[in-house]
């Protein structure tokens, strides 16, 4: 056996382990509903609207970071089994080069909209935290309700 294929089955091997050992962690995901709490009673506001979207972004940047890394290593591992070969190696930097600039690309998508909400809703860039425990998108002196059981 080529020591290209006891690569490849090696890396495979680990992967496969590695989505073994993580499918319980995934039995909670996502971790945060996609959809607000006013979902099952159908008395929805413009708040629940926003943060419909709120988690939908949360999720689509958890799967870009997670394909992300996953392109970087397809491309790592193209890029070692290259054995030389020119047009090996530049597959692999072509797929590492593409996978650095769809990051850039989101991350650069995400301080847009960071920008874009302190803009609307009057508060300095360093207090919006789209990800934090602050309810900056509600409506101000709107009470926070729980839904009824």
């Amino acid at each position: 056996m080529s020591p290209k294929n006891k690569i490849l089955i090696a890396s495979l091997l680990i992967a496969s382990c590695a989505l073994f050992l993580a499918t319980p962690a995934l039995a909670s995901w996502p971790a945060t509903p996609l959809l607000p709490p006013c979902s099952s009673s159908g008395d929805c506001g413009f708040n629940d609207f926003i943060l419909l979207g709120i988690n939908l972004t949360k999720m689509i940047l958890g799967l870009v970071g997670s394909l992300a890394l996953l392109f970087f290593i397809y491309g790592g591992i193209t890029f070692m089994l290259a054995g030389g070969k020119s047009e090996a190696i530049d597959k692999g930097k072509k797929i590492l080069t593409n996978a650095v600039i769809g990051v850039a690309i989101v991350l650069g998508a995400w301080i847009i909209v960071n920008f874009a909400i302190a803009a609307l809703t009057g508060t300095p860039v360093s207090n919006v935290k789209i990800f934090g425990t602050e309810d900056w998108w509600k409506t101000p002196g709107e009470e926070t309700t729980t839904p009824a059981p």
